[in-house]
């Protein structure tokens, strides 16, 4: 085969040639991997779709994590909230700040986690 890998079609196709030049009584037969052993075919298809599922409740999880930590910061803050508004601060404007910081928490949560340092906020924890 000189290093090459052929495909499944490429190889069925050259084993009828070789089986024609040996003129067999009956021509040759080459079945797919699925036709031979379905149930490997099927475990497969069943591990696919099991991960998948793990996959969606990992992010429904996470998500619920997520969400969690911005309520938290709502609701320790409410007498924060109550001064601001004392002070003559709109509810539209008290809106866009919280919605600015949740969006920078964000933004800074990605680019760490994506840079692949470990999210340490005192600093201390171990640089690898």
């Amino acid at each position: 085969m000189s290093g090459r890998r052929a495909s499944g079609r490429a190889f069925q196709r050259r084993t009828l040639e070789r089986g024609k030049a040996l003129n067999l009584p009956k021509p040759l037969a080459v079945p797919d991997w699925r036709a031979l052993m379905p149930g490997l075919a099927q475990g497969i298809y069943m591990d696919l779709i099991s991960g998948l599922i793990f996959y969606l409740l990992l992010i429904i999880v996470v998500a619920f994590s997520i969400l969690n930590t911005f309520l938290m910061a709502i609701f320790e803050r409410t007498r924060e909230f109550g001064v601001m508004m004392a002070m003559g601060t709109t509810t539209g404007r008290l809106t866009r700040l919280l919605l600015t910081e949740f969006l920078l928490m964000t933004v800074m949560g990605i680019v760490r986690g994506g840079a692949g340092e470990p999210c340490d906020p005192l600093g201390s924890g171990p640089r690898y």
